[in-house]
């Protein structure tokens, strides 16, 4: 199976993985008229299943923001890992194992332990991922 096949497979396990294990949003919100962390997550996991993965980021991106600004760790910490499933969907690899590896930090501060746990095994997946490629580039040369 040829890596550009192997992309969309890991990055659906992923997905699925996260969404299996993360917790419900908390509705946190800007104001009493702004959107929340959770809906903005929520749009974006829509937008990244649709295959709008640049929508899906620019969503990510303001829940962030808006998780940031209201000191929320938490959702902080579920804005990172959804960044790292979509970034890992749009081949950022790194980038998404950093993610992962943030979003893990600020589980663990939380005290959630399953979620951190999950965040974990994004970055293993990632480390396993990119081993994989250097053993077959090792192998065709």
């Amino acid at each position: 199976m040829r890596i550009g096949k192997t992309l969309p497979i890991v990055a659906s396990a992923l997905t699925l993985f996260a969404l299996c294990f993360s917790t419900p949003g908390s509705g946190t919100e800007a104001d009493s008229n702004g959107p929340t962390c959770s809906l903005l997550v929520k749009l974006a996991t829509n937008a990244r299943v649709a295959g709008d993965f640049e929508q899906a980021l620019a969503l990510l991106r303001e829940a962030q923001g808006l998780s940031r600004g209201l000191s929320r760790p938490r959702e902080q910490a579920s804005c990172l890992m959804n960044l790292g499933i979509t970034l890992w969907d749009l081949g950022e690899i790194q980038k998404s194992a950093r993610c992962f590896s943030e979003a893990a930090a600020l589980f663990r501060e939380q005290r959630e332990t399953l979620s951190e746990d999950v965040c974990r095994k994004g970055v293993e997946i990632i480390r396993l991922y990119n081993l994989g490629k250097e053993c077959r580039s090792e192998n065709q040369n």
